[in-house]
């Protein structure tokens, strides 16, 4: 029975891998001194406001998918006699999930003989995009949304993600940091290493003493964490750092062979909480 695959804008896919995989992105939202910004494309340009805004010190934040957009999207894909598999932003992250869950659970009571199975990726930005991006190559292999699901389950563990930031007042103004430990780590210029963990929360593992050792701590642990690399695409993930990004590709290159580098602007659905400067590299390793 054919499928469609959805997910939303925490997976930082663009539009030109959403369409090239045939992908379903739903919005999740932004609020910026408490104006709503619902669907909003993350163009250059809306990127840049929204660093911009952060940089002014002006309130950012994001909110789920909508559960009625959810329904929308659903009923016309179930309606056409299709099934669905949703794989959502980590559910320790956002109400995503949970919102697409329930959804699912009421568009079922009116198509019955369909399928809506939704998946916790328990991953977010590009480490969710690639678990999706795999996925949809499955599908497009011939796989049934059952195995395809089976496959999502089983690796999305493996999706490693790691973390650095430029600024930790960003991560102070969302709670993530206590202030004294971000004016003490920002005086002595400490960048915190973060990664997710086995309970799907983003935890720090380490930190360094400057950007530059940051860099190399990064490459480090990805030559120590990767599997099979030579048959992996790395995606590197930044957020108005481009020259950092292709520091670190070129740092990893130096340790390891692999398939491919993919380098890309982050989503601002991290973005907007790590703040310009994040850095973030996504490969599959063994947990």
């Amino acid at each position: 029975m054919s499928f469609k695959i959805f997910t939303d804008s925490g997976a930082s896919l663009s539009k030109e891998q959403a369409e090239k995989h045939d992908i379903t992105i739903m919005s999740m939202g932004y609020v910026i001194n408490g104006e709503e910004f619902v669907g909003q494309d993350e163009t250059e340009e809306f990127i840049k406001t929204v660093y911009k805004k952060m940089k002014e010190k002006e309130t950012v934040s994001t909110n789920a998918v909508n559960s009625a957009d959810l329904s929308d999207a659903f009923e016309k894909v179930l309606g056409s006699g299709e099934d669905i598999l949703y794989i959502a932003f980590a559910s320790t992250l956002s109400s995503s999930f949970e919102n697409a869950s329930n959804t699912a659970e009421e568009v079922n009571k009116k198509y019955k003989e369909r399928k809506v199975v939704v998946i916790d990726s328990c991953c977010a930005a590009m480490g969710q995009g690639m678990i999706v991006i795999e996925a949809a190559k499955q599908k497009a292999s011939g796989k049934t949304i059952d195995a395809v699901a089976k496959w999502v389950d089983e690796n999305k563990m493996k999706a490693v993600h790691l973390f650095t930031v430029d600024n930790l007042a960003y991560l102070y103004r969302g709670g993530r940091l206590k202030k004294s430990t971000a004016i003490i780590g920002s005086m002595l210029h400490i960048k915190p290493l973060m990664h997710f963990d086995t309970l799907c929360k983003l935890t720090p593992y380490g930190k360094a003493l400057g950007r530059n050792l940051a860099l190399k701590a990064i490459a480090n642990m990805v030559q120590k964490k990767i599997v099979n690399p030579e048959e992996q695409t790395i995606y590197i993930s930044h957020a108005e750092s481009i020259n950092d990004a292709l520091t670190l590709q070129k740092a990893i290159s130096e340790k390891i062979t692999v398939e491919d580098f993919e380098i890309n602007d982050m989503g601002l659905v991290i973005g907007a909480h790590a703040g310009p400067g994040t850095l973030a590299v996504f490969f599959f390793g063994n947990r």
